[in-house]
This record gives C-alpha cells, structure tokens and sequence, in this order.
C-alpha cells in the first residue's frame, strides 16, 4: 500500500509535492545524479511520507528517514488514537455542527480526554487538533486544546499504519551529526527539508536559528532535493550563499502550487540535463 499522505496528520507534510519529487528523482536519475545503490537520506524526516514514498519507487535502495521529532512513538500508539476517533465521531455523529460545537459538547470532550489521560492513556494532541480545531491550528497539549474553540473536523476514516514505514530505516539523530557521519559517502542523495526561514517551525521541537540553516548549507552535498516556500527566504538565501559553496553554484527548482492556498512549494536540485519545470 502506498499512502499519499501521514497516517497520523503532521504540519508542513509533503503529500502535495509528491508527484514533483518523483519526478525530480527521475529526472536525477536520467542524468545519472542517482542510482540501483544511492543511499537516499530524508534528513529532516518528518511524518516519514516522503521516505515511505521513496521506498516504494526505489525498493531496492536503502532509506534512511530521520525522525527526530519522534513521529514513531505516535505511530506506536495510533490504536488509542483511532479508539479516541471513534468515540468523537460517534459523539458528533447525528449533530449538524456547521459552525462552532456548542460548549457542552466541548466540555464532554475535554473531560473524555482529561479523563483518558489520567488513565495514562496517550493522547495525540496534533492529530486531535486536526479533528476538531480550525484547520492548520495546532494545540500541543491539554492547556492549549482546552482554550480553543472546537469545530466539527472529525473524520470518519479509521486510522491505521499498516506498512507503513516498511523496509525504511529509522535514525533519530541531530541534523548535523546524520550529515557529517555520511560525508564521506560518495553515492546517497539528501532529501533536505527543513523549517523554511521566517515561518512557523511546526511541530519540530526546536527552533531551527538562520545560524543552523547556514550549517547546513554548509554540509549541502550533490545529488540532493532542498525544499523551500515562497514563504520563506530559502531561495535568496541560497542564492547569495552559492557563491561560498560550489555545490550549489547550478541549481534548478520544480514549484507547485498549493491548492486551498495561496503559496508556492518548491524544490530546488542540482542542475542537470534532463531539466524540466512545472508551474
């Protein structure tokens, strides 16, 4: 199975840039960037989508998806999320809630999850926040759900992970420190996305300073797919950076537009032969 999007949801996800990074890998492959032995190597993991699709085009290469906000251990506990699904769907059900949940729903909601997680049960704040917050706010626990405003988002798909992840290599590193143990490996391809400069960092733990940005530039090496937005100053900064940084002196980028937005994705990847752009 082939999922097209995070089993479990996940701020800053690919799944709408998935297509354009197939094609830049095939395109990288016509060129020779890669090949059957390329390592590739998602440094800033995330959700695992972009591994996960990695692996299915490229079966036979070794894939390394760096989880370093620790997306597994929610994926370890998706049975109790997709229990705590359940009970919200079924709650919410017969109501035709269009606006705004009335406050006594909410509150029977809050003393559910309060209840469950004095329990020591797991409570996924993030995939809750996608079920019943105005789309892309995000509550990290039960001070910040508790003070929001409740919506009817919940889905009625149950949630599973089912081969997810499958055959790809979990590391759980710093980014510099997965980047320098692999410098001298000549054959990998790094899948470089990060938190875009100016922007909110998401549900990464830590904020990602212009000063590790430039670190990381620093340990850019060929092939490799460096995400950016419009929303950010990824481009001109790479742009000015490229004169201290040989990697980087010839670049393409592949832009898609996102739908339901008015931004532009892009990934930007050494410049080859076989060049193409999609609007």
């Amino acid at each position: 199975m082939i999922y097209t999007k995070p089993p479990l949801s996940f701020m800053g996800n690919k799944k709408n840039m998935l297509k354009h990074i197939k094609q830049v890998l095939n395109t990288m492959r016509a060129d020779g960037e890669i090949d059957g032995e390329s390592i590739f190597i998602d440094v800033f993991g995330g959700s695992g989508l972009v591994a996960h699709n990695i692996k299915q085009w490229y079966p036979r290469n070794q894939v390394l998806w760096n989880d370093y906000d620790n997306y597994q251990k929610r994926l370890d506990h998706i049975a109790q999320t997709e229990s705590l699904r359940a009970w919200i769907y079924e709650k919410m059900r017969d109501g035709e809630y269009r606006n705004a949940l009335p406050k006594d729903i909410k509150q029977e909601i809050l003393a559910h999850i309060h209840a469950l997680e004095t329990q020591g049960e797991y409570i996924d704040y993030i995939t809750l926040s996608s079920y019943l917050l105005f789309s892309g706010n995000y509550a990290r626990d039960f001070t910040e759900l508790s003070k929001a405003t409740f919506y009817n988002r919940i889905s009625a798909t149950r949630l599973t992970a089912k081969g997810y992840l499958d055959g790809v290599e979990r590391v759980s590193l710093d980014f510099i420190d997965l980047l320098d143990s692999y410098k001298s490996y000549k054959n990998k391809c790094l899948i470089l996305d990060p938190p875009y400069l100016q922007t909110q960092v998401g549900n990464y733990k830590d904020h990602f300073s212009l000063g590790q940005f430039f670190r990381l530039i620093e340990r850019v090496q060929r092939p490799y797919l460096f995400f950016g937005s419009d929303r950010s100053d990824t481009i001109e900064a790479v742009e000015y950076l490229k004169r201290y940084h040989k990697e980087l002196e010839t670049y393409t980028f592949n832009s898609a537009y996102l739908l339901g937005g008015n931004n532009t994705d892009y990934i930007i990847y050494p410049e080859g032969r076989s060049l193409f752009s999609i609007a």
